[in-house]
């Protein structure tokens, strides 16, 4: 027992010295108050595990002498982070806002079109999910008007099991194989016409090899525009896969999205997308993503490249 202690005092001995090391080091670079207990003498350390033995309480680690934010960052060790530390969620918003609306659409100025979109979703219960869609529309020739609505989100179990897969981001359902979602959106318009829908979709995932991950949505709007009515069909494939940096996990992505209309009785439209969500705080991710467009409705095609940006914020109820 005398042997062990004198042997783990050592040892505690020497992990002080080289934090002092690391301590005096940081010290001379950039002079100012050292942090914690790091300046206190590592004598404290002997003091310590003889005042453990005396009262017969273990000692615990790390020693007195470790700088109070190691002592934090080593109760994490091991821990999946999915955003930087650095960021509290008040200055996450606000950059995220920032970007959205200030620095982007400048960029965007002489490049092409650019779609800012705020996602706010709500999460009910471990099945069902509220969500609130605010974005600029891309239905028009110019893309300046707006396009609003909820949305109704359900979990539903497949028939066919999966292997069971980990993706780590904000978005739970990321993490579903298989979601329903029913919504509404309204477009009013100061250029062309005012459209009102209602839509269905489902989306089916499927886990493959290298951490990649294949979404295949299928979707049917039904439009009122200008009180006249037509139908529209809409298939999207999405493959993206997590990547992580450290501690930190982002996804890029590539899609692609065909449009069925039948007021010209083929696929009118085609668009393909490659970007990337990026997670700035434990409920806010962003994600900016470039969207080629061709629209063969009518003659000659109208292609359109554009600049998007998603800004999402996620609640839990209480």
């Amino acid at each position: 027992m005398q042997g062990g202690l004198s042997t783990t005092l050592m040892l505690d001995w020497q992990f002080c010295q080289l934090v002092r090391e690391q301590q005096s080091r940081t010290i001379e670079r950039k002079p100012e108050a050292p942090i914690g207990c790091a300046g206190e003498n590592c004598a404290s350390v002997m003091d310590h595990f003889t005042r453990s033995k005396a009262e017969n309480v273990s000692h615990r680690w790390p020693p007195p002498c470790v700088p109070a934010q190691m002592r934090k960052s080593s109760m994490h060790e091991g821990e999946l982070s999915l955003v930087p530390r650095f960021l509290k969620w008040r200055q996450a918003a606000w950059l995220g806002l920032l970007i959205t609306f200030v620095v982007i659409p400048v960029s965007a100025q002489e490049q092409g079109q650019f779609w800012p979109e705020i996602d706010t979703y709500f999460k009910v219960n471990s099945k069902v999910r509220l969500s609130f869609f605010a974005q600029q529309t891309r239905e028009n020739d110019k893309g300046e008007d707006a396009e609003i609505g909820p949305s109704l989100d359900v979990y539903v179990k497949p028939l066919i099991k999966a292997k069971r897969f980990v993706f780590f981001q904000l978005d739970e359902s990321k993490s579903r194989l298989l979601m329903l979602r029913n919504g509404y959106r309204y477009m009013p318009s100061t250029s062309s016409a005012t459209e009102q829908r209602i839509f269905s979709e489902a989306t089916a995932r499927f886990p493959l090899t290298w951490g990649v991950l294949v979404s295949d949505r299928n979707r049917v709007d039904l439009r009122w525009i200008n009180d006249e009515f037509s139908w529209r069909y809409r298939n999207r494939l999405t493959a993206e896969r997590d990547v992580k940096i450290r501690s930190y996990h982002f996804a890029p992505y590539v899609r692609a999205e065909a449009f069925f209309d039948s007021r010209y009785g083929k696929f009118s439209r085609t668009t393909e997308d490659a970007g990337a969500t990026f997670p700035i705080h434990k409920s806010i991710e962003i994600e900016p993503y470039y969207e080629h467009q061709n629209d063969s409705s009518k003659s000659p095609n109208r292609q359109v490249n554009a600049f998007g940006f998603v800004l999402s914020l996620y609640f839990l109820s209480r």
